[in-house]
């Protein structure tokens, strides 16, 4: 969220004001911002790095608990999970599915926030 925010003020001033002002949902920069996050770890990842993306894959899997849940339920709550292919399928992505459905998502994530104002 601090990341989110710092962003905002970098921004223009009207569009910096309706972010703080919460016009502008920052749940929706925070979404593309963890997938950001995915990708460059499946793009980028050093072995430490993909060791921990493989924990939080298991605690996701076996205690439902760890950024990886979260970022399932996030594809859930969105109703993308099922057009995503289910669990198994997230789990399993590459850089390149995982590219594939950013874009989509953030956009269904838009104009869902949308709706909601």
């Amino acid at each position: 969220a601090l990341r989110v925010l710092t962003k905002a003020h970098g921004r223009v001033r009207l569009e910096a004001m309706l972010w703080l002002m919460g016009m502008l949902p920052i749940w929706v920069e925070a979404i593309g911002e963890a997938f950001g996050f995915l990708m460059s770890i499946l793009r980028f990842g050093d072995s430490m790095e993909m060791a921990a993306l493989q924990t939080w894959k298991v605690l996701a899997r076996t205690r439902r608990k760890g950024w990886f849940h979260e970022m399932i339920c996030a594809f859930r709550a969105a109703g993308a999970l099922d057009d995503m292919g289910g669990e198994e399928a997230v789990f399993a992505w590459t850089a390149v599915e995982a590219e594939m459905w950013q874009p989509r998502f953030v956009k269904l994530c838009q104009g869902r926030a949308e709706q909601e104002m």
